[in-house]
């Protein structure tokens, strides 16, 4: 979950994407209360405070660039531990169990024979998110084609997630929270997640990581 680069200061009620990006970092830190989107406004304001008050800043609400620091530092050590965390200790919802390795021959990435053309271990999750957010699998392996060579999709790591708009904005908020722990890279409609990707206004695309296996069980949402 990497912090958004700075973009200039900002205080409660002011809007951005920068105020939405830090709003679903502090939400994936736990802030619950904490809701997606813009503007900043009173819980995300007194989440802040928390954060600068943990992190021996002036507890005022306002970021600034110093805090844009602290912020940056604490969620690059913070998704690591949780990445680690995530693949080291296999979630008992997660069956497949994830393997130990991950390794494709040097022709490149096979096509896999499991439904819809994913990774075995990615299978139950795919079920899981469709399940959660209201959604279905609109592609797996290479059934977009042409998809580039080195793309997720062709070793069977990579989604497609179709269904109602509002459905495919929460689960594209939620991935997004995922991002640098379960998710190598998270595409899709909703605006307040880096704005709409190119490409990817009708649907979500996650792509797991390609050489290390993940799971959202144990996540929020899948405990």
């Amino acid at each position: 979950m990497p912090a958004p680069p700075f973009k200039g200061t900002f205080k409660r009620g002011d809007s951005g994407l920068d105020c939405a990006g830090v709003k679903r970092a502090l939400i994936a830190l736990g802030h619950k209360e904490v809701k997606p989107g813009r503007p900043f406004g009173s819980a995300a304001t007194d989440a802040l405070k928390k954060f600068q008050h943990n992190h021996g800043l002036s507890s005022d609400g306002v970021y600034t660039a110093a805090t844009h620091v602290k912020f940056r530092d604490f969620l690059t050590g913070y998704a690591g531990w949780l990445y680690r965390h995530a693949t080291l200790r296999p979630h008992s919802r997660q069956q497949p169990p994830l393997p130990k390795l991950i390794a494709f021959a040097r022709a490149g990435y096979p096509k896999t024979s499991f439904k819809w053309g994913l990774q075995p271990w990615i299978v139950p999750q795919a079920e899981a998110i469709c399940e959660e957010f209201g959604l279905s699998v609109s592609g797996g392996w290479g059934t977009h084609p042409p998809h580039k060579p080195l793309s997720d999709h062709r070793w069977g790591g990579a989604v497609d997630l179709a269904g109602p708009l509002t459905d495919m904005q929460r689960c594209n908020l939620w991935a997004d929270g995922l991002r640098g722990h379960t998710f190598r890279w998270v595409g899709g409609p909703a605006h307040d997640a880096d704005g709409v990707e190119e490409g990817h206004d009708d649907h979500v695309h996650l792509s797991w990581y390609r050489f290390k296996a993940t799971t959202i069980f144990g996540t929020s949402n899948f405990k």
